[in-house]
């Protein structure tokens, strides 16, 4: 039951309600448990036709994703810590940009 809920979407794109400028259409989040490493992988990508930037959109999604595996998980580890990067955007009044992200391995 565990696995079953963290292979669904941790938080529905809703970033709408909170930040006013969002109007994300398509949305993919990804979530990888790495129990090597004792972390998860959280990826969220959006997509969208609109003049706006998204970005705030996938941020979204992903810090309330890692939000709701702190939740589930605090009953056995209170001291989890997150990072949430950009890693890359296209298109938009302010072009491309990439962002050279730590491996994942380094990011636990």
């Amino acid at each position: 039951m565990y696995e079953a809920s963290l292979k669904t979407p941790l938080s529905p794109i809703r970033a709408h309600e909170t930040l006013f400028f969002s109007e994300g259409e398509g949305y993919l989040q990804e979530v990888d448990l790495d129990e090597e490493n004792s972390c998860v992988h959280i990826t969220t990508m959006v997509k969208t036709n609109a003049k706006t930037g998204v970005e705030m959109e996938a941020l979204t999604g992903a810090s309330v994703a890692a939000l709701t595996v702190y939740d589930m998980c605090k009953a056995v580890d209170r001291s989890m810590n997150f990072r949430v990067w950009l890693a890359s955007k296209s298109g938009g009044r302010s072009g491309n940009f990439v962002f050279d992200a730590p491996p994942r391995e380094s990011t636990t």
